[in-house]
């Protein structure tokens, strides 16, 4: 049932964003231009080469994502990175084909094969995210003394390109803030545990033991932050990540023989990871709605070529890891529901396990 809800809720959500983005290209000029033979002259003449290369450096943000996560990990286990790049591609096809239903699954994946508890493996996942926004926001807000709205974006889409750029300056001042909090936690923990605990005896017993697992667990995934080499490397990762993922955005539309800077490349990428947030399972929506919006609000292309680049975008970005996982899932004796169903169950009762003891690998380069 809570996989269901838990769909049901993702649903609702991805309606808004199409009932915005619909209600805002009704009222657009631009979308009067809108042709289907055209959108489909433009899908035949494609330039292949440029497809392929977009396909490439879509496929290597998942061995950067493995990279990474082996970072993270590093001073609890040198962790396989084989096992790292199963769960990736295994849990970006669960995401894909199931939606955010099935974010449970590469943690769950990692967690059996590197015989990790599972509190460590999604705690590991939820700092990802953050290092994720930190580093698209950076590069976004970055971005803007090099990037200017063309002179045709109209007042209205270029208001909104300035609400959000201010938007995303107090975000990233958030998780700058988060991540402060989260190292001086990691540095203080048993300090900080013990004294929230003994605050907490009216509390019964029970939460009060859930509670201090929870936060065992979570510093536990914190280790890295206390190290300097994967404190570094899940940085530089992170950046390398995006910019890769960027790269990939500037092949695509350029197949499209569509005038397109790198600096354009990194505005559409911003938005395509805030719609990847509010996917349908298979289908995806939140992604491509916001891609074709951004392409035809702020990078002024026609919404011709915009529709096709973004069918291609979600085909690349989607479709691959969505096939590969799925035969590495397989590979695993797994089924996709029964994965996620699995995962999601154990997740739940995760945080509340006393953590096994763990051999530290703490030799720094």
């Amino acid at each position: 049932m809570r996989l269901r809800f838990r769909t049901f809720v993702w649903v609702v959500l991805l309606l808004g964003v199409l009932i915005l983005v619909v209600w805002g290209a009704k009222n657009n000029p631009e979308w009067h231009a809108f042709s289907w033979r055209l959108f489909l002259s433009y899908l035949v003449h494609v330039h292949p080469g440029y497809l392929l290369a977009g396909l490439g450096l879509t496929l290597s943000c998942y061995f950067i994502r493995a990279l990474r996560w082996r970072e993270f990990l590093f001073p609890v286990k040198k962790a396989s990175l084989g096992n790292l790049l199963s769960a990736v591609l295994v849990g970006f096809a669960a995401v894909t084909l199931l939606g955010r239903a099935g974010e449970f699954s590469r943690p769950f994946i990692l967690s059996k094969k590197e015989n990790l508890p599972l509190s460590l493996s999604l705690t590991t996942v939820i700092v990802e995210r953050l290092f994720d926004f930190s580093a698209i926001l950076t590069l976004f807000l970055v971005n803007l003394a090099f990037f200017h709205l063309g002179t045709a974006v109209s007042p209205q889409n270029a208001a909104v390109f300035h609400f959000f750029s201010r938007a995303s300056a107090l975000v990233l001042a958030i998780l700058v803030a988060v991540t402060a909090f989260l190292f001086l936690f990691q540095m203080n923990a048993v300090r900080w545990i013990d004294f929230l605990i003994e605050r907490m005896r009216l509390v019964p017993e029970r939460f009060v033991v859930k509670m201090e697992q929870a936060l065992k667990s979570f510093v536990e995934g914190l280790a890295f932050i206390a190290h300097a080499r994967p404190l570094f490397f899940s940085f530089f990762y992170s950046m390398l990540l995006w910019l890769t993922a960027t790269a990939g955005i500037y092949c695509i539309v350029r197949g499209f023989r569509v005038p397109f800077s790198f600096s354009m490349g990194i505005v559409l990428l911003t938005f395509s990871a805030i719609g990847a947030i509010v996917q349908l399972p298979g289908v995806g929506g939140g992604y491509q709605a916001l891609i074709l919006f951004s392409l035809v609000s702020f990078l002024g292309v026609n919404p011709t070529v915009a529709s096709g680049i973004t069918l291609v975008a979600w085909v690349i970005a989607f479709l691959p890891v969505a096939l590969i996982g799925l035969i590495e899932l397989l590979r695993g004796g797994w089924s996709l529901t029964s994965l996620a169903r699995e995962a999601e169950k154990e997740a739940a009762s995760a945080l509340a396990q006393p953590l096994p003891a763990l051999g530290k690998h703490r030799s720094e380069a």
